[in-house]
C-alpha cells in the first residue's frame, strides 16, 4: 500500500502558490525554469499521473485500477465540448478509490490545468484544512470536479459543458460507491441533484443522489472571499461527520 499524508498536499499547494506569486512579480526566468523542471517530473509518469502520489492502491484493487485507468483514457480523448481545445491537462481527481466520502467541485482553475491536479493553490489549502478538521486526510477521501477541463479565463462553466462531463462524474461515483457526497458550490450541487436552486438555499440540508446522501455546501473559493461564512460550512461538515459514524 502507498499512502501520502497531507504534508504532501500542503507542500504541493504552497509550491504552486509561490509560482503564482512569482508570475505576479514577473520573475519569469525563475518561474519558467522551475515550471520546466516540474513538468519534466510530471510528464515522466504522464500515463499514470491521475493516480501517482494520490490514490491508495494495492494488489487487491488492481481490477478497480484498470477500470479507472480506462475511464481516465476516455476523458483524456474527450472532444464533446470546446474546452478540450485549450486545456493543458485534464483534471481527473484523486484520493481513495474505496472512500466512503467524496468531495465534488465545479471545474479546474489555472493551476489545476497546469499541473493536472484537483484543488491546489489557496482553495486547495482551505479544502485540506476542512478535511483535516473532519478527522481525515486527503488520501482518506476522494476529490474531483464535475468539469474535467479548465474553462478559459476562469469563467463559470456553461450548461452544455456541465452536461457533457456529467457522464464522467457519474462513472467515477459508480466506481467509488461512496456513502456520502459533499458538493462544493452551486454548479456541482445543481448538476448532481438535477436542481436549479441557489447554493444558499440548499446548503446544510440532506439530499439524495440515487441511494447516496448528499450534503451541499459553499465552495472553498467562495469562503476565501466571504470568511464570515466559514462557520456555516463547519456546521454542514459536522452533520456529515455525525452521519459517517452511523453508516
Amino acid at each position: 500500500m502507498v499512502k501520502f499524508d497531507d504534508k504532501y498536499w500542503l507542500y504541493r499547494c504552497v509550491y504552486i502558490m509561490i509560482h503564482v506569486l512569482l508570475d505576479q512579480l514577473e520573475y519569469n526566468f525563475y518561474n519558467n525554469i522551475n515550471l520546466f523542471i516540474m513538468l519534466l517530473l510530471y510528464k515522466k509518469n504522464r500515463r499514470n499521473s491521475f493516480f501517482k502520489n494520490k490514490l491508495i492502491i494495492n494488489n487487491h484493487h488492481s481490477n478497480l485500477f484498470q477500470i479507472v485507468n480506462n475511464l481516465y483514457q476516455n476523458i483524456n480523448q474527450c472532444k464533446l465540448c470546446q474546452l478540450y481545445k485549450n486545456r493543458l491537462n485534464i483534471v481527473f481527481g484523486n484520493g481513495s478509490l474505496t472512500s466512503k466520502l467524496v468531495f465534488i467541485g465545479e471545474a479546474p482553475g489555472v493551476m489545476e490545468d497546469k499541473f493536472g491536479e484537483v484543488f491546489v493553490g489557496s482553495s486547495g489549502v482551505l479544502l485540506t484544512k476542512m478535511i483535516q478538521a473532519m478527522g481525515f486526510s486527503r488520501s482518506d477521501v476522494y476529490i474531483c470536479n464535475v468539469i474535467k477541463c479548465h474553462p478559459p479565463n476562469n469563467r463559470n462553466p456553461e450548461d452544455y459543458e456541465l452536461q457533457c462531463c456529467k457522464s464522467f462524474l457519474i462513472s467515477q461515483l459508480a466506481i467509488i460507491k461512496p456513502k456520502i457526497i459533499i458538493t462544493l458550490g452551486k454548479y456541482a450541487s445543481q448538476v448532481l441533484l438535477n436542481i436549479k436552486n441557489n447554493i444558499s438555499d440548499i446548503r446544510g440540508k440532506w439530499y439524495f443522489y440515487k441511494d447516496i446522501k448528499v450534503m451541499p455546501t459553499f465552495h472553498p473559493a467562495y469562503l476565501l472571499r466571504h470568511t464570515n461564512k466559514k462557520h456555516m460550512v463547519w456546521c454542514d461538515l459536522q452533520k456529515v461527520i455525525n452521519e459517517l459514524k452511523i453508516i
